[in-house]
């Protein structure tokens, strides 16, 4: 029949806080780019193990590789998030304005936050330098439309004084008397 999975108790602080500062320790070799797809995952899953081992060995309720990842997860959507309410004024956030954990006012600093921030100060230089670009593009528009001005009243004098010297030789050639003779 249908069988129901029971729920596994909730995390303790101290599981929380170990298991958390064991992810970030090892950081690099869980979550560092491939060395070759398939022994590179198999060095993944042998890291993953190795740490529910070192969490289980510690007592306690008893942890699955999924369980492990799906609380890192949580818990860094859980601070990004308390992070983007600071930033948007939403109450509750961490003061702080960096990724990290925050247990029972004990930071494990998240190799994460670091990578977010560089994301966000690469996104403000970005978004600086497309500002200059578009102020450069801004300024080469305006000087075209400076010399397509001038050229088209260079334009204009020209054909003015084309007209002007036609009016004259037809003035010239005939008995009316032009204008601004009267």
């Amino acid at each position: 029949m249908n069988e129901l999975k029971k729920r596994s108790n909730n995390w303790t602080d101290s599981e929380r806080h170990s298991a958390l500062s064991t992810i970030l320790n090892q950081h690099d070799s869980l979550f560092g780019k491939f060395k070759g797809a398939t022994l590179g995952n198999k060095a993944k899953e042998a890291k993953w193990d190795e740490i529910v081992m070192e969490i289980n060995s510690c007592g306690g309720t008893r942890r699955t590789v999924e369980e492990v990842r799906k609380m890192y997860q949580n818990s860094k959507q859980r601070d990004k998030l308390k992070d983007t309410n600071v930033l948007t004024g939403i109450a509750g956030g961490v003061e702080s304005g960096s990724y990290s954990f925050i247990i029972e006012n004990d930071e494990v600093p998240c190799v994460f936050a670091e990578k977010m921030q560089r994301k966000s100060r690469k996104r403000s230089t970005d978004v600086d330098e497309l500002y200059e670009l578009e102020k450069k593009r801004a300024r080469v528009e305006l000087q075209l439309a400076e010399n397509r001005v001038a050229h088209e009243n260079e334009l204009f004098e020209l054909k003015k004084a084309i007209l002007e010297k036609n009016l004259e030789q037809v003035f010239s050639n005939s008995s009316i008397i032009p204008f601004n003779e009267l």
